[in-house]
């Protein structure tokens, strides 16, 4: 009789560690989960900025610094600089009425790249971005110092050769690819 009580107490401890380890992983997902949704600020506040006549609009966190330039020539109609608060992000948003199709465009300015630039990684993924055709451009260039520059582009065709692009750059050591949800959402904010 003792030896049975024995291994019942047995089998309460064992399973008693078996929660307890269930938990423990529980626990311990939970605090990455929480982390990692918690790198993208959910409280970012927005400013809306609008070009060509009000003709298109888009938000960018109202922290970061623009800059507006105009282009001579009809291919870049509308182009704004950013940078983020601590000047650790740069990039841009333009407006393009480019002389060829989207597609083709993207193959040339890699084409024209090569050689001029080392990329350590380059690809292009297809996208849907508020049910019109885009493409999402992630690559890494040598930069100076022999730093390298991450970067992520998103091009977002309207009608004929007309598209919109925003080019989020920053040194690759500071990445993060939380990073990638919220350039896209600041893309995706974008109306023509």
């Amino acid at each position: 009789m003792i030896f049975l009580d024995i291994r019942k107490s047995r089998n309460v401890f064992k399973f008693l560690l078996l929660i307890l380890f269930i938990c423990a992983i529980y626990l311990g997902l939970k605090l990455i989960l929480d982390t990692k949704v918690s790198l993208i600020p959910v409280d970012i506040k927005y400013k809306e900025y609008t070009g060509l006549d009000n003709k298109f609009t888009y938000r960018l966190p109202e922290e970061w610094k623009t800059s507006e330039q105009k282009f001579e020539g009809n291919e870049i109609i509308y182009h704004n600089d950013f940078t983020s608060e601590q000047d650790k992000l740069h990039g841009f948003v333009q407006v393009w009425n480019a002389s060829m199709p989207l597609a083709e465009f993207l193959n040339k300015s890699r084409e024209s790249a090569v050689g001029v630039v080392y990329f350590k990684d380059y690809s292009i993924e297809p996208a849907k971005i508020n049910g019109k055709t885009g493409y999402i451009l992630n690559y890494t260039r040598s930069a100076d110092n022999d730093k390298y520059i991450k970067a992520l582009e998103v091009f977002i065709l309207q009608k004929d050769n007309v598209f919109i692009r925003f080019a989020f750059y920053m040194d690759e050591t500071l990445w993060k690819d939380e990073y990638r949800e919220l350039f896209l959402s600041i893309s995706a904010s974008s109306k023509f």
